[in-house]
C-alpha cells in the first residue's frame, strides 16, 4: 500500500514532446563535368607537317585502306596454291584474277585482299560453295 501511496501523492509529470528537427530532403547527386584546360595549362601546338605528295607514296600503302582482309577456308591442304586460288575465286566470284591483290596461303585456309567494292559480292558469290566435296567459306577475317 505504501507504493500505491507514493504514487498517489507524487506530483504528476506531464510528458513534454520535443519538435521534431526540420529536415531537408537530400539533394540529387550530380557528376560534376570535367573542368575545361585553361589556356596556361594546354599543351602548345605542334607545328603542323605536311603531308608527302601523294606521287611520292608507295602504291600499295595507298591501296591499304581501299582492301578488304577475307579469309577462305580453302588453303594448300585443298591442293591450293595462289595462282589455283586466284583463279578459283575469281571464276566463282566473277571478279577478274588482279582484282585479288594480296593472297596469304596457309595449309588450311588463306587470306585474301579484295577491293572493298568487291568483297561482299565475293562473299555471297563463293560462301557456301562446294569444291571438291569441302563446303567454302568465305568472310571477312577478323582483325587481330
Amino acid at each position: 500500500r505504501q507504493s500505491e501511496a507514493a504514487a498517489a501523492s507524487a506530483p504528476e509529470v506531464a510528458e513534454i514532446e520535443a519538435p521534431e528537427p526540420e529536415v531537408a530532403p537530400p539533394e540529387p547527386v550530380v557528376a560534376a563535368e570535367p573542368e575545361a584546360p585553361t589556356p596556361e595549362a594546354a599543351e602548345p601546338e605542334a607545328p603542323a607537317l605536311k603531308a608527302p605528295a601523294p606521287e611520292a607514296a608507295e602504291p600499295e600503302a595507298a591501296d591499304q585502306g581501299s582492301l578488304g582482309r577475307l579469309f577462305v577456308s580453302l588453303g594448300q591442304r585443298d591442293g591450293m596454291d595462289e595462282d589455283t586460288l586466284r583463279d578459283t575465286l575469281a571464276e566463282l566470284g566473277g571478279l577478274l584474277p588482279e582484282d585479288l591483290r594480296e593472297i596469304s596461303l596457309h595449309a588450311r585456309h588463306s587470306f585474301v585482299a579484295v577491293e572493298r567494292e568487291f568483297a561482299e559480292d565475293l562473299i555471297a558469290a563463293v560462301n557456301g560453295e562446294t569444291l571438291s566435296g569441302r563446303t567454302v567459306r568465305v568472310e571477312f577475317a577478323r582483325n587481330g
